[in-house]
């Protein structure tokens, strides 16, 4: 066993206790008007085309395979008073056999219900959490479609289940058995770690914060917003899609490496330093989401480990860029330190009144994704297969709970913006206006930083 789980678990123990990260799927009465209005909370639908020759026997025992492997793929949920518990169910007992379906979609709207599997809602107390559909289409094309609840899987989990789907299809084809780096880890476990931390960390974290926040940030404005509250049942999502200039990306890469801090940091304080020179904000409180496999080994699991935190900022009046970079990489590094109060008490206890259901207490969130990272194990065979490929998602409710979230997505050698916004606070024109505004003031900023350098 390894050592960070000596003495957590009984040999005898059935049921284990959720951290808040999984409760927040689970309870209802968290964020219920919004939960109530969008009617795919919780869902994870992933479809894939297959082309080409499809065993579905084979298919089938690699699916055995997967659930086996991963007990998080197993698990059901219990609340027992006022706490949820998981429980890992039998491999064997039916639930988890994908479904084949050998008749072609009599139409587009067909095809829809049954990736989606129209009809079906989830059981959390007798399962399954996590749903297999095969659709032969043609004679060589055959869709994969998986309906999963997100408190058992995330976006990183994507790539997972993917690799060791493939893995286990074509050792099975070549008569092998697949060979995967063994898991140090179950989701069990993870759920044990971390409520084991909490308890040892708790009340310090808490009073860390409470300082921290003795008063609540205002609301972060982006110009041309409007500022009226939104009621959740208004927030309606659209998205918008610009590369921003590749000199920017150069100067990026330059103050990460300068400062020693990520590329993501560095972008997040060129956005504070944006809203302080362009806007006169200086107090800046963002959301953000953070992987949370901070052990060895839950890199390879599938399971709910990602959750938002909040990253808060205050820069002075006449705080040079790199005060404010400084800032920034204190803020980030307080957020990755403190993660033992938990943001649903954070939200509950320290700012009551600041949570309101349907609508975030913080209202922009910052991501950043290096797309040209790939996780792949070393011991394991590539999966990017021929013939495979991800089916874009249906847009469900387009239901937004954020103002707008701004995603940098680094492709290669270029640096991309895809933004998601409320399309009830922000006209089209007027994102297009602010995204180019920010895209000039970064660059002229990172400009003067790069000659004054030269110099």
């Amino acid at each position: 066993m390894n050592t960070l789980l000596a003495g957590l678990i009984r040999e005898d123990q059935s049921y284990f206790e959720v951290t808040p990260t999984q409760a927040y799927w689970l309870d209802d009465n968290i964020d219920r008007e919004y939960k109530l209005y969008d009617r795919t909370h919780g869902t994870i639908n992933l479809t894939y085309e297959v082309s080409g020759p499809f065993d579905w026997e084979l298919f089938k025992k690699s699916m055995d395979f997967l659930v086996r492997r991963h007990e998080s793929l197993r698990a059901t949920f219990h609340k027992q008073g006022t706490t949820f518990f998981m429980k890992v169910e039998s491999p064997d007992n039916g639930l988890y056999e994908p479904e084949h379906i050998t008749d072609s979609p009599r139409d587009v709207d067909h095809y829809r219900d049954l990736t989606t599997f129209k009809g079906h809602k989830f059981d959390m107390e007798n399962g399954p959490l996590f749903l297999v559909r095969v659709i032969k289409c043609k004679p060589d094309m055959h869709v994969i479609a998986f309906k999963i609840h997100h408190v058992i899987f995330d976006g990183w989990s994507i790539d997972i289940l993917r690799r060791d789907v493939f893995v286990a299809y074509t050792a099975f084809a070549s008569g092998s058995s697949p060979v995967l780096p063994p898991l140090e880890f179950q989701f069990k476990d993870y759920l044990a770690l971390i409520n084991r931390q909490i308890r040892i960390n708790y009340e310090t974290d808490r009073k860390y914060w409470s300082e921290k926040y003795s008063q609540a940030p205002p609301k972060v404005l982006i110009p041309g917003m409007k500022q009226e509250e939104v009621p959740v049942t208004k927030k309606v999502i659209q998205f918008e899609t610009s590369d921003l200039p590749g000199s920017i990306l150069d100067s990026v890469n330059f103050l990460s490496k300068k400062f020693g801090i990520s590329l993501f940091e560095v972008l997040q304080g060129a956005f504070n330093y944006y809203l302080l020179r362009e806007t006169g904000q200086p107090d800046i409180l963002i959301g953000t989401y953070v992987l949370g496999r901070d052990y060895p080994g839950c890199d390879a699991q599938i399971g709910c480990y990602a959750k938002t935190v909040l990253i808060r900022t205050v820069l002075e009046p006449d705080d040079s860029f790199a005060t404010c970079l400084r800032k920034v990489a204190r803020s980030n590094h307080d957020m990755r330190a403190r993660t033992s109060y938990p943001l649903r008490y954070f939200l509950e206890e320290l700012l009551p009144g600041g949570i309101r259901s349907g609508n975030a207490f913080w209202n922009i969130n910052l991501q950043f994704s290096d797309g040209r990272k790939k996780w792949k194990p070393q011991d394991a065979a590539p999966y990017d297969g021929p013939g495979v490929r991800l089916l874009p998602d249906y847009p469900g409710n387009s239901l937004v709970q954020y103002d707008m979230q701004l995603s940098f997505i680094l492709r290669e050698n270029r640096l991309q913006l895809y933004t998601v916004y409320d399309g009830y606070s922000f006209t089209a024109d007027v994102v297009k206006s602010f995204i180019s505004s920010f895209s000039s003031f970064a660059g002229k900023l990172f400009e003067s930083i790069l000659c004054d350098q030269i110099r």
